[in-house]
Protein backbone atom coordinates (compact mmCIF):
# COMPACT_ATOMS: atom_id res chain seq x y z
CA UNK A 1 0.00 0.00 0.00
CA UNK A 2 1.12 3.71 -1.13
CA UNK A 3 0.56 6.82 0.98
CA UNK A 4 1.27 9.68 -0.22
CA UNK A 5 0.87 13.65 1.06
CA UNK A 6 1.11 16.71 -1.04
CA UNK A 7 2.38 20.18 0.71
CA UNK A 8 0.37 22.27 -1.47
CA UNK A 9 -0.04 25.21 0.76
CA UNK A 10 2.04 28.41 1.17
CA UNK A 11 3.72 26.93 4.63
CA UNK A 12 5.62 24.68 5.87
CA UNK A 13 3.80 21.45 7.10
CA UNK A 14 5.19 18.92 9.71
CA UNK A 15 4.45 14.87 9.46
CA UNK A 16 4.79 13.39 12.54
CA UNK A 17 4.91 9.42 12.63
CA UNK A 18 3.67 7.45 15.53
CA UNK A 19 4.55 5.50 18.00
CA UNK A 20 8.16 6.64 16.70
CA UNK A 21 8.03 10.42 16.96
CA UNK A 22 9.85 10.55 13.30
CA UNK A 23 9.09 14.27 12.56
CA UNK A 24 9.08 15.44 9.03
CA UNK A 25 9.26 19.10 7.48
CA UNK A 26 7.39 19.74 3.84
CA UNK A 27 7.74 22.53 2.12
CA UNK A 28 5.77 24.27 -0.47
CA UNK A 29 5.35 21.27 -2.89
CA UNK A 30 7.45 19.11 -0.84
CA UNK A 31 5.56 15.19 -1.52
CA UNK A 32 6.05 12.45 1.58
CA UNK A 33 5.17 9.13 0.44
CA UNK A 34 5.35 6.19 2.55
CA UNK A 35 5.31 2.81 1.31
CA UNK A 36 3.63 -0.20 3.56
CA UNK A 37 5.67 -3.72 2.42
CA UNK A 38 3.09 -5.80 4.29
CA UNK A 39 0.87 -7.13 1.98
CA UNK A 40 -1.45 -8.47 5.42
CA UNK A 41 -1.35 -5.11 7.58
CA UNK A 42 -3.80 -5.79 10.51
CA UNK A 43 -4.50 -2.51 11.19
CA UNK A 44 -4.84 0.31 9.17
CA UNK A 45 -2.97 3.41 9.52
CA UNK A 46 -4.95 6.61 10.76
CA UNK A 47 -3.93 10.23 10.74
CA UNK A 48 -5.06 13.20 12.61
CA UNK A 49 -5.21 17.15 11.30
CA UNK A 50 -3.14 19.58 13.85
CA UNK A 51 -2.27 22.91 13.88
CA UNK A 52 0.75 23.00 11.72
CA UNK A 53 0.74 19.53 10.40
CA UNK A 54 -0.65 16.08 10.44
CA UNK A 55 -0.48 13.14 12.73
CA UNK A 56 0.19 9.67 11.34
CA UNK A 57 -0.09 6.67 13.49
CA UNK A 58 1.04 3.96 11.51
CA UNK A 59 0.29 0.32 12.55
CA UNK A 60 2.37 -2.17 14.89
CA UNK A 61 4.94 -4.38 13.36
CA UNK A 62 4.75 -2.79 9.55
CA UNK A 63 7.64 -2.53 7.37
CA UNK A 64 7.49 0.92 5.75
CA UNK A 65 9.81 2.92 3.26
CA UNK A 66 9.61 6.23 3.71
CA UNK A 67 10.38 9.07 0.60
CA UNK A 68 10.62 12.76 0.84
CA UNK A 69 10.54 13.91 -3.11
CA UNK A 70 11.39 10.38 -4.46
CA UNK A 71 14.51 10.11 -2.09
CA UNK A 72 14.72 7.28 0.81
CA UNK A 73 15.20 9.06 4.21
CA UNK A 74 15.64 6.90 7.59
CA UNK A 75 13.17 6.78 10.15
CA UNK A 76 13.24 5.80 13.71
CA UNK A 77 9.87 3.35 12.71
CA UNK A 78 12.49 1.73 10.06
CA UNK A 79 14.88 0.72 12.61
CA UNK A 80 13.07 -0.26 15.29
CA UNK A 81 10.39 -2.72 15.95
CA UNK A 82 7.14 -1.00 17.24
Amino acid sequence: MLFSFINESAKEVKIYFEPSTDTFFLKKDDVIKINFSNKDLDHFFEFVYVDDGVILYLPPKSEVEVFINDLKVETLYEKFNW
